[in-house]
């Protein structure tokens, strides 16, 4: 089980390895009384906790951070996309957070998520430049795999769904498409767990995403 210092780190992993948010609180929650606590904190999401584990809290300030954060990635900077395009430890760590705290940060994350794919395929656009349909496939993979179905934020869902509904025709080892993405894709299809998969098939199933739909056709259940 977590301890509410760790809990409390987490919280600020994404903004210090994003330089958004500079500072971080040293130290965990004081301890306070119940009443007083209902009215300056919040609850960490249930994910943080294990069944019938003490409640740990986010103090107010804590919560206004992570809020901030969110707004951050509304309208995220350069550098912000860039490092989470080419650094996949700090996507990693990043997705960790989200995984944790995805009731305060998915809607800003999702606005992040198309504009790091839209860079990706910018990275594209030029003849012969097909390594941006491999950092658009890893990307994808990472989230599908951050996540146990159960708990997967139904927005972030349907975005990865099309997102790799829409790179698929570029994932082969025929001419015009990304051998690298290709090998990604073969080497880590199996990380997909059956879950994930028929919820993709569902999902493409419903809105005609044919181009996944012949991505997932040989995939193992």
């Amino acid at each position: 089980m977590p301890s509410i210092a760790s809990a409390r780190r987490e919280c600020f992993i994404l903004p210090l390895l994003l330089a958004h948010l500079q500072a971080r609180i040293a130290s965990g929650p004081t301890r306070q009384s119940r009443g007083t606590a209902q009215k300056l904190r919040f609850w960490v999401p249930s994910a943080l906790r294990a069944p019938a584990a003490p409640h740990f809290h986010v103090s107010c300030y804590e919560h206004m951070r992570i809020s901030k954060l969110a707004t951050e990635l509304d309208d995220p900077d350069s550098k912000m996309i860039e490092q989470f395009i080419d650094d996949a430890a700090l996507r990693d760590q990043m997705l960790n957070v989200l995984s944790k705290f995805s009731i305060h940060l998915i809607s800003g994350f999702v606005t992040f998520l198309n504009r790091c794919i839209d860079e990706t395929w910018a990275r594209s656009s030029s003849y012969g430049a097909f390594e941006g349909y491999n950092q658009n496939l890893k990307i994808i993979l990472d989230i599908l795999t951050a996540f146990p179905i159960h708990k997967f934020p139904p927005a972030l869902f349907q975005t990865v769904a099309y997102a790799l509904h829409r790179v698929s025709p570029f994932v082969g080892p025929s001419a015009g498409q990304s051998w690298s993405a290709h090998n990604t894709w073969v080497s880590r299809r199996g990380e997909l767990t059956k879950e994930t998969l028929a919820e993709l098939r569902s999902l493409a199933v419903q809105h005609k995403y044919s181009n996944l739909e012949l991505l997932l056709h040989d995939v193992d259940v």
